[in-house]
Parts: structure tokens; C-alpha cells; sequence
């Protein structure tokens, strides 16, 4: 999704024509369509941009479009984008049932109705729209976490500082009167550490002499 807030989608391949084509049958104003006319370009493109969905042709000069389909797999995180191979002429099934092995989601024989053409790209759309907003609520919540972390602490930092240098002793128990914290006044009054007192009962503690108090 570029900063206007459109959802990209790549087309590769190396006729201008075809590729105006297949612009022209997409008609949709929400998305910001690039293009690539051969798999160089594509890759130079998927190693710095995220689309949701890419659209190659089998047949180009140089890479062809299985060629391009085994380097972008490799790609972090391309290599999960959805890929439609396109192709003008009907594919053997060979070529159908390789590209399938290498993750393809369709083949589309070219001219292909616009409706069609527009169903099976929106699916991949919504996908990639859905997957866009689960991004940005786990990004929110991870900074609202991290957020709350940080108050916390700093509360604790100012709790720490009041208890450290109170006059007074301070101490915290448990439901059964068991001693889990004393500030160094209390420590200083006791003449014992919090490690020597700690998990033990307060009236213990504090009338030792006479533990029946």
C-alpha cells in the first residue's frame, strides 16, 4: 500500500500494449498499478516495494516468467506475494502444471474478459487490504504496549525513590503477614537485611525477643 493509502499490484511484461491492456481492463481507481518490462525490472522493483498481487507473462525474453517466479520466491517478503502468470497463447499443460509447482494462484489466457480479470485480482486484493489493517492494529497495539511499559516503570522509579529515602520504616506483607518488601529505614530500625527477613512474619520479626508479643 503506497502513502497515498492505494494498494499496488505489479504487471511484468515486455509488450507495452499488453501491458496497457490489462491496466485497461483493471479500471480501478484504487489501485496504483506499476510496471515492469522484463523480470530485472520486476525484482529491482519487489526488492524495495510490496504489491498485492503480481502479474507476469510466461513468455519474455531473457527471464521468462518461471525464471522470475523462482527468484521472487526467494525474495523476504516477496516471495509470499500472490503470482498470475498471463500469457497469450494456451499454455501446454506441462507449463500450467509447472507453474502451479512454483506457487502460481492462475493462469490467465489472454484477451481475457474484464470482469474476470477484475474478480480474480480483487480477491487478492482484499487479501492484501485485510492483511494491511491486522498489520497496523498489531503495530498499534505493540506501541500502546510499549507505551504502558515505560509509565510503569516510571512509576516504579518514583515509588522506589519515595520508600528508599523515607524516614519512616516501611514494610509490604502478604495475605498471611509474611514480610515481600521493607524500604533501608526499616532495615536500619530492624538491624537486619531484607534477605535475612524476607517470606517471614512481620510479629515475628518485630518482637523476636518476645515472639508471643
Amino acid at each position: 500500500m503506497d502513502s497515498s493509502g492505494k494498494i499496488r499490484i505489479l504487471i511484468v511484461d515486455d509488450s507495452a500494449a499488453q501491458r496497457m491492456e490489462l491496466i485497461s481492463a483493471l479500471g480501478d481507481p484504487r489501485l496504483d498499478i506499476a510496471e515492469a518490462d522484463s523480470g530485472e525490472a520486476a525484482l529491482a522493483l519487489l526488492e524495495s516495494e510490496d504489491f498485492a498481487v503480481v502479474l507476469i507473462d510466461v513468455r519474455m525474453p531473457g527471464m521468462n516468467g518461471f525464471e522470475l517466479v523462482e527468484r521472487i520466491r526467494r525474495l523476504e517478503p516477496a516471495r509470499i506475494i500472490p503470482v498470475i502468470f498471463t500469457t497469450s497463447t494456451q499454455p501446454p499443460t506441462a507449463h500450467v502444471r509447472k507453474g502451479y509447482t512454483l506457487g502460481a494462484v492462475d493462469f490467465l489466457l489472454l484477451p481475457v474478459a474484464p470482469e474476470v480479470f477484475r474478480a480474480k485480482v480483487d480477491v487478492f486484493v482484499e487479501i492484501f487490504r485485510k492483511k494491511s489493517n491486522l498489520d497496523r492494529l498489531a503495530a498499534d497495539l505493540e506501541t500502546k504496549e510499549k507505551e504502558r511499559t515505560a509509565e510503569l516503570l516510571a512509576q516504579n522509579a518514583i515509588i522506589k525513590s519515595l520508600t528508599d529515602n523515607a524516614a519512616s520504616g516501611l514494610f509490604m506483607l502478604d495475605n498471611e503477614g509474611r514480610i515481600t518488601f521493607m524500604n533501608p529505614a526499616a532495615a536500619f530500625t530492624l538491624g537486619r537485611s531484607f534477605a535475612d527477613v524476607a517470606g517471614q512474619l512481620l510479629h515475628e520479626v518485630v518482637h523476636a525477643g518476645d515472639p508471643s508479643g
